[in-house]
């Protein structure tokens, strides 16, 4: 299973998206700064997962979340997400 994640620094209020298999060590990656995008921006913490059958398609919608480029829009976007969880949390929503 693939993972699409949405962190967001604790210090500076900027949101990371990224993609791997295993989220608990990409925040901790993030957060030891050997992340360049990431790095002297943290501590983070995860804000939204969305769990995909092929790393194809996390890719894809990686690619279409990074190209919202605004702060605002993700921020939306990860807002709305924590007032309205997916019914099947198999598919995306927060971190348990």
């Amino acid at each position: 299973m693939w993972i699409v994640y949405i962190i967001e620094s604790e210090k500076t209020g900027y949101f990371y998206i990224g993609y791997t298999r295993d989220v608990n060590r990409m925040v901790r990656e993030h957060n030891a700064g050997k992340t360049k995008m990431t790095r002297d921006k943290g501590p983070w913490k995860v804000v939204n997962i969305q769990k995909f059958a092929t790393e194809q398609e996390a890719l894809a919608r990686e690619k279409q979340m990074k190209a919202w480029k605004a702060h605002e829009t993700v921020k939306r976007y990860v807002d709305y997400m924590a007032a309205n969880p997916p019914k099947d949390n198999d598919v995306q929503g927060k971190p348990e």
